[in-house]
């Protein structure tokens, strides 16, 4: 029994929830639902006991688990706290261990605890640290820790975002389970498609407030029409104009280049012998199970990876470790990944954010010109958060706070544009909007773009090389 009636609640004096009444403990498995900053995940948060509501009533004791991108985040502060390396003469602190995190001896049910390692294929990394973890192996943790606890309540907010083809079937499969099994499920959600058939009701929600709350089939319908009140703002217009800021594009060939290229982390290979060419004007498609490397791959050319430097890289026709600094690379190079959002945590305006993509800083410590401005209020126009622009990044939703880090990757027309799972977190009308971006970048014949994704759905027309990575191999 779950009840919450007329709760409101200010995040930094902004209201983010707004009289909002429902009653769980009709059906079993509910959907939250809303485009980004809807309201969803911090409602989400509330009815997992994470967050405090200011004013309202929450009936029912009930124990709950929590699955999101946000808690990872969380997660990976606290690691970075407890970092030691600097203290171990040249070694590297890996962190927690997955076992120890997971807490696995303290689970008395040892055969669904063997099951949810397998079918999401956790034991071959049970030893790793957290820190070493691709986005895709740090989801599912997050996803076998919650299971593992049998709540009555379990709560995943966009549970297919970062996971492989097979890891969507079997957590599928769980949530079949969980259902059939009398437990209580909410799933948080920007996306239709990711609505299970399990799930019987739903709670829309618009602007912080209750937009629907009933049966699942008429959400649905409720859902669609929401999303397609966002699209009637035009696609094609309100793209700022990609111009001026083509500094590095010359005819170098190729622009990366790696010759047996591994990377090891303890007694694990993620890399091993990779060869691979990108040339001027390459489109790629990069996709992989969990764990097979790809933002490791990624790591090695933004020069965030020091075993980048025992390896044979070269980049714009120079050797890696030849004496070029890290910002000799990222002055070229456009970038966005999950790690990076979790680790851009300085406290700065929106604005400031997507301008410091210019300079290559995460914050901004240096005077911008106003044209350099009015572009990155453009930026800011086209990605519909233009009334958010003195707002601080890290109050912004997961969703929308990826859609800035896009447009900070974009503004500067850089060398190579670096996407690692762009769509995470975004609704179709903004996953919709990012693609329709990259197909205009893909159509200058000089862009380079490496695209990183798990989506079966996204295959743009300007896309002209696939790479497809395995766990050791290519």
């Amino acid at each position: 029994m779950l009840k919450i009636e007329n709760i409101s609640l200010k995040l930094n004096r902004k209201i983010i929830l707004n009289n909002i009444s429902a009653d769980f403990s009709d059906g079993k498995a509910w959907i939250i639902a809303g485009i980004n900053g809807s309201g969803k995940s911090v409602l989400g948060k509330v009815l997992a006991n994470i967050l405090t509501t200011d004013t309202g009533i929450i009936t029912g004791s009930v124990t709950t688990s929590y699955s999101s991108f946000e808690l990872q985040d969380k997660i990976m502060e606290s690691e970075r706290k407890k970092d030691a390396s600097r203290l171990m003469h040249g070694a590297t602190d890996k962190g927690t261990s997955v076992k120890k995190w997971l807490l696995l001896k303290d689970y008395k049910d040892k055969v669904y605890a063997d099951k949810l390692l397998s079918m999401f294929s956790l034991n071959m990394i049970l030893d790793q640290g957290l820190r070493n973890l691709s986005t895709g192996e740090f989801r599912k943790i997050i996803l076998v820790s919650a299971l593992l606890k049998k709540p009555d309540l379990l709560i995943i907010d966009d549970p297919f975002d970062g996971l492989d083809k097979d890891s969507r079937t079997n957590l599928k499969e769980i949530i079949n389970e969980i259902v059939n099994n009398n437990q209580k499920l909410i799933i948080i959600t920007s996306r239709v498609e990711d609505i299970f058939e399990e799930c019987s009701h739903m709670l829309l929600l618009s602007k912080g407030c209750v937009k629907y709350s009933g049966k699942i089939k008429k959400g649905i319908s409720k859902f669609l029409e929401e999303q397609n009140i966002e699209k009637e703002y035009n696609l094609t217009k309100n793209t700022p104009i990609l111009e001026g800021n083509i500094k590095y594009r010359s005819n170098s060939e190729p622009l990366i280049e790696m010759k047996d290229v591994s990377v090891k982390y303890g007694e694990l290979d993620v890399l091993n012998k990779i060869n691979w060419n990108v040339n001027r004007g390459d489109k790629w498609k990069i996709t992989g199970v969990n764990g097979s490397g790809k933002s490791t791959l990624l790591s090695l050319i933004n020069g965030d990876n020091q075993q980048a430097y025992s390896n044979n890289i070269s980049l714009f026709g120079r050797r890696r470790g030849s004496g070029e600094s890290v910002w000799d690379i990222k002055k070229r190079i456009g970038f966005i990944s999950g790690d990076f959002q979790l680790n851009y945590r300085v406290r700065t305006t929106v604005l400031d954010v997507i301008l410091s993509g210019i300079y290559d800083s995460v914050g901004l410590y240096t005077e911008i010109s106003k044209i350099d401005i009015e572009n990155g209020i453009k930026w800011l126009d086209y990605i519909g958060l233009a009334k958010k622009k003195n707002s601080m990044f890290r109050e912004l939703s997961y969703g929308e706070m990826r859609m800035v880090l896009l447009a900070r990757a974009v503004i500067k027309n850089p060398d190579i544009l670096i996407l690692d799972e762009p769509c995470q977190g975004l609704d179709n009308y903004n996953k919709e909007k990012i693609l329709l971006l990259c197909e205009k970048i893909g159509s200058d014949p000089s862009s380079t773009i490496l695209f990183v994704t798990h989506d079966q759905s996204v295959n743009l027309k300007c896309f002209s090389h696939s790479l497809v990575l395995t766990k050791n191999t290519v």
